[in-house]
């Protein structure tokens, strides 16, 4: 199931960073002064990685460049966050700065509404501690049919 699953995933999004992944390598290739092979030996030599040249090739030095998400893992693995930035910015919508501030606003939002379970316990535990003796107090007739 895994493995469909990823193939799914790939077909999906290979078509929105493409494009994007070749003219991002492009420049990074440039910018270094490589070649596919060049840069291929590099990757070996400074990642765990290994990337066929011709794979680079495909990626960036063709008209229809295609990208998996296993070479993307490659790429971003050797040139860094800028490189995962560039790339995947436009398909997110947001930079990672953004994404963070998003994400720490949710986990804040979250811990508002633990705290206000806690306060309601709480809230619980007094008034059944307000009994003489921290018996439970017993609800009259009238009282349990209102709040059924």
């Amino acid at each position: 199931m895994a493995g469909a699953a990823m193939h799914v995933l790939e077909r999906k999004f290979q078509p929105l960073l493409r494009y994007r992944v070749a003219i991002a390598l492009r420049a990074a290739m440039k910018t270094l002064g490589l070649t596919a092979k060049e840069l291929s030996r590099q990757i070996e030599e400074r990642t765990p990685y290994k990337l066929d040249f011709r794979t680079i090739q495909n990626a960036a030095l063709t008209d229809q460049p295609s990208c998996s998400l296993d070479t993307y893992e490659v790429l971003v693995s050797f040139f860094g966050w800028d490189f995962a930035d560039i790339t995947i910015e436009p398909v997110v919508g947001a930079s990672r700065l953004a994404s963070l501030e998003k994400e720490i606003a949710h986990e804040r939002a979250v811990i508002r509404g633990k705290e206000a379970h806690l306060a309601r316990l709480r809230a619980a535990d007094l008034a059944r501690g307000s009994a003489p003796g921290g018996a439970l107090r017993l609800v009259g007739e009238e009282d349990r049919l209102r709040s059924a």
